[in-house]
C-alpha cells in the first residue's frame, strides 16, 4: 500500500515515534500496546514545527487502526494455538 503524499509527514512521525510507546503486560498472554503518548506527539509537533492538533488526530487514528490489527494478530496466533 502506497502512502498518500499529503500524509507522508504523518506517517513518518507515527513510525518515529513508535518506540514512546507503552506496552501493558498480558498477565497470561501477550503484551498489548497502548496508544503513542500525547507529550511525544507534542514534542514531535514542536521539534519538527508541524501542526499538534492535526498531527495529534493522524496519530489517533493510525493507532487505532495498528490496535485493531495487533488484536486481530492476537487472535490469529491464538486460535492456531488451539488444539482441540
Amino acid at each position: 500500500m502506497e502512502v498518500e503524499p499529503w500524509c507522508q509527514w504523518a506517517w513518518r512521525a507515527w513510525h518515529d515515534l513508535t518506540d514512546d510507546r507503552q506496552w501493558r503486560g498480558g498477565g497470561l498472554g501477550p503484551a498489548t500496546p497502548c496508544r503513542i503518548p500525547w507529550a511525544a506527539a507534542m514534542a514531535y509537533a514542536a521539534q519538527h514545527r508541524l501542526d499538534p492538533d492535526s498531527l495529534l488526530k493522524l496519530l489517533r487514528a493510525m493507532d487505532e487502526v495498528f490496535l485493531v490489527w495487533h488484536a486481530e494478530q492476537v487472535d490469529r496466533a491464538a486460535k492456531a494455538g488451539d488444539v482441540e
